[in-house]
């Protein structure tokens, strides 16, 4: 029995490798640059980096080709075209690659994190970009993938902290045996970065179209969100309405830190009615419903002070780029509060594609962050020059 399930495992990594091939390379390339990056000193890694870069680099692929060979499985029966768009996505990162600078500055870093983020909300599209009709299908995929990604990490702490100990104790028994430091970085490197994402793909569902049949639901998810999950979002929301009162009452700015603080409500809030969208349909559920419609209600008053907060600050000192990402999710939680309540059945896809181009405006173009705070930040240098005198 005990082969058996060491064959089962060693078929079932091999089955990985085969399906995901460059999604690995990426993991190990991000890996390695990483760990030859940790044995150098500070001043050596600012001359390493190249290596900085490939590390980022291979971060992104990561997301990259697991949505391209998703995308393909799910739309096209002609596996022959899969070779193609992995040869589209290294350009892709190759060109990236070339076009970093040297050393990243504060908006190099910014425009990569949210590409990071895109490719990652591409994951969670992907398989369903020209499929209609399927919303149980995208939510059954997406649970496959959360639940993946908890047990996963389960697994990689676990084993981390158990060679962690293993070489600690192993150190301290044996004279003759003397680890460096350095060790538990690459061992956390290694675990996270190749043995993390091995198994997490190992979860990856491979037909989403007969997801859109199933229709189960873990109890213990229901439990979790309805108990837990839930009461922290009225428990949050119940605050926030507290310091409205509060600005309301004594006529004054709201703090600068609010806005961090509704964003990361309503996505948690956002992220609750994901994870019971499908109760959402039972009659036996049907207060998940009503949590949904009064939900997206009671934001539109935090999306106003918001607004009033973030323009208040534009006004008075230009935008800057995290203003921009302020203002930018304002309006996009407004459209999407007034979707849902205007159309409460609307497809949960719009979600996360309308983020996706949203962030993308952001990343790219004229619009983006960068080539907005830097028009704004110089007009007002101007005024303020030609105010005082110094520029005609």
């Amino acid at each position: 029995m005990k082969l058996k399930s060491i064959q089962t495992l060693l078929t079932d990594t091999r089955l990985v490798l085969e399906r995901f091939p460059w999604v690995l390379v990426s993991a190990v390339i991000s890996t390695l640059s990483v760990i030859i990056l940790s044995n150098q000193s500070y001043e050596a890694q600012k001359n390493l980096w190249y290596l900085s870069n490939l590390s980022m680099i291979g971060a992104l692929g990561i997301p990259l080709f697991l949505s391209l060979k998703v995308c393909v499985e799910s739309h096209s029966e002609d596996t022959k075209i899969a070779p193609f768009l992995s040869l589209l996505g290294f350009i892709v990162l190759i060109i990236y690659y070339l076009v970093l600078p040297e050393h990243l500055k504060g908006f190099d870093i910014n425009r990569y994190a949210l590409i990071n983020i895109n490719t990652h909300l591409l994951v969670a599209v992907a398989p369903f970009l020209f499929l209609p009709n399927a919303a149980n299908a995208f939510w059954q995929y997406n649970k496959a993938l959360f639940l993946r990604f908890i047990l996963s990490f389960i697994y990689s702490n676990t084993i981390f902290i158990g060679l962690v100990i293993a070489i600690g104790v192993t150190d301290n028994l044996f004279e003759f045996i003397k680890f460096d430091e350095k060790i538990y970085m690459h061992l956390w490197c290694a675990v996270v970065g190749i043995f993390n994402t091995w198994f997490f793909l190992g979860g990856v569902p491979k037909d989403v179209r007969v997801l859109d049949e199933d229709q189960s639901y873990p109890r213990g998810l229901k439990v979790f969100t309805q108990f837990v999950l839930i009461p922290l979002v009225l428990l949050y929301l119940g605050i926030l309405y507290l310091y409205m009162s509060k600005i309301i009452m004594i006529w004054e700015l709201p703090k600068g830190w609010l806005s961090s603080f509704i964003i990361g409500v309503s996505m948690f809030g956002i992220l609750t009615l994901l994870l019971v969208h499908p109760l959402t349909d039972r009659e036996e559920n049907a207060w998940f419903r009503i949590y949904r419609r009064y939900f997206y209600l009671a934001l539109f008053p935090l999306i106003i002070l918001m607004a009033v907060a973030i323009g208040r600050r534009i006004m008075d000192y230009g935008i800057t780029e995290q203003r921009y990402f302020v203002l930018a999710f304002t309006v996009w939680l407004f459209f999407i509060a007034s979707k849902f309540t205007l159309k409460p059945n609307t497809n949960i896809r719009s979600i996360p594609l309308t983020l996706m181009v949203l962030i993308a405006v952001a990343t790219w173009g004229p619009w983006n962050a960068m080539a907005v705070s830097k028009r704004s930040q110089m007009a007002r240098l101007k005024h303020i020059l030609v105010q005082n005198g110094v520029l005609k």
